[in-house]
């Protein structure tokens, strides 16, 4: 195991929620019995990881209070509510290893951190995505000003962000210090093109199970797929 922590970021409002992450934070919605916070939590610890950095905003102390009944070795970080994602991220370095690896509370990938961490440190590159494949379930069309199509690509299959990175802590000095104040995500994306110039931007293709819960249909798709998923792996861990 790698001597690193996990930064778990916390801090949505869970917006598409339609009322049920306004009452609770994304990560401390309910999946097969247990938050989805200690589904992630439980995960990390079976790979050895024992010291985590939680994000907070969004109801910070139900966030807290949660962490606490997980006894594990917690920090917490807590710009409040309007913060975007890389100025929460800024904000933690100093809590942080060398590298951070980061996990967004609202997603869940059966990931090998070790080896993501080993092909972040192979890569040499300053910051790592983690990316799974998509196959897009519409024909994309371009055409040039004149309307004639150039190209068209049936249902093309595309690589996506999973939410899920690994960067050095060094990363803030190469980024324009302007980005940290950008709203939500925005700041990030900024960051990954930022890196993609320099050529600091790696990639980890992944293809095993992972699920995000955005909206109430994520919601129900994810206690559908991960609700056995979850039952088969505390059983297995419990014999």
């Amino acid at each position: 195991m790698g001597d690193f922590k996990v930064l778990v970021m916390c801090g949505g409002k869970g917006r598409r929620m339609e009322g049920a992450g306004e009452a609770l934070p994304k990560v401390l919605v309910e999946v097969s019995g247990r938050s989805l916070l200690a589904h992630k939590v439980a995960g990390y610890r079976r790979q050895g990881v024992e010291e985590f950095v939680f994000c907070v905003g969004h109801e910070a102390g139900l966030v807290r209070e949660a962490v606490a009944q997980l006894g594990v070795k917690a920090e917490f970080s807590d710009l409040g509510l309007e913060a975007g994602i890389l100025k929460r991220l800024h904000g933690a370095r100093g809590l942080m290893s060398e590298p951070m690896v980061v996990g967004y509370g609202d997603t869940f990938a059966e990931l090998d951190l070790v080896d993501l961490v080993r092909h972040h440190e192979q890569s040499g590159c300053l910051a790592t995505v983690v990316a799974a494949a998509i196959a897009n379930p519409f024909g994309l069309v371009e055409w040039n000003g004149e309307g004639r199509v150039t190209r068209f690509n049936e249902k093309p299959v595309l690589n996506h962000y999973i939410g899920y990175l690994v960067l050095s802590p060094r990363v803030f000095e190469v980024l324009p210090p302007t980005l940290l104040d950008l709203p939500d995500g925005e700041g990030l994306v900024r960051a990954f093109q930022v890196l993609l110039a320099l050529g600091e931007l790696g990639a980890y293709r992944f293809d095993g199970l992972q699920v995000t819960v955005n909206t109430p249909r994520e919601l129900d798709e994810a206690r559908e797929r991960l609700g056995q998923y979850f039952t088969m792996q505390e059983n297995t861990h419990e014999k």
